[in-house]
């Protein structure tokens, strides 16, 4: 917080001629550049098909970019002139961490498409046959039997779509069926 404070405190560098901020130049040790030079290789190679970064080149092609700013701001706030090994590291450290939350994130996200994308066919054909049939009750034998093709002869799968959608409040129970709730409810 000190030195923040102390930095914000810092009035900026201007060229009173032109008005414009005078920047400075963070240089790079030898030492900080191999290593950042090892961590974009070990990105580039990680988003190759089938590795570990092949489905995220989008956030992984900027990460060796990002470790740069990353260990600037920490030379920075540290009072240093230069980027050094360590500094080069600790923003090496943050890209691996959020490059790694990013892909637990998306991993996740994956999944819960999947399992939504799954329930809303379940409840497509409910809807269906609730507004060409008049059917809105429905036990899970009929689910699964006459339901969509994902949980056909799959009656664990069925079950599992259904209380999901009584989760989310789309069903209902209703004696030992289920009713698909009228829509203005849902």
């Amino acid at each position: 917080w000190a030195a923040i404070a102390q930095l914000l405190t810092k009035p900026p560098e201007m060229n009173f001629d032109t008005g414009e901020l005078t920047t400075k130049t963070l240089p790079l040790t030898g030492d900080a550049y191999a290593l950042w030079v090892k961590a974009y290789n070990r990105v580039e190679a990680g988003m190759a098909d089938g590795r570990e970064y092949a489905g995220a080149s989008e956030v992984a092609n900027k990460m060796p970019e990002q470790a740069l700013r990353l260990a600037g701001v920490i030379a920075v706030v540290e009072g240093r002139d230069e980027i050094d090994a360590s500094t080069m590291r600790n923003g090496i450290t943050l890209m691996d961490y959020y490059l790694a939350e990013w892909l637990s994130l998306a991993g996740k996200l994956q999944v819960h498409q999947a399992q939504v994308g799954e329930a809303r066919q379940l409840w497509e054909w409910l809807m269906t046959r609730r507004d060409q049939h008049g059917q809105a009750t429905f036990n899970l034998r009929e689910a699964y039997k006459a339901g969509p093709r994902l949980i056909r002869n799959q009656s664990v799968k069925a079950k599992e779509l259904v209380n999901e959608l009584i989760r989310r409040g789309y069903v209902r129970m209703a004696g030992s069926d289920y009713e698909v709730r009228p829509a203005d409810q849902c």
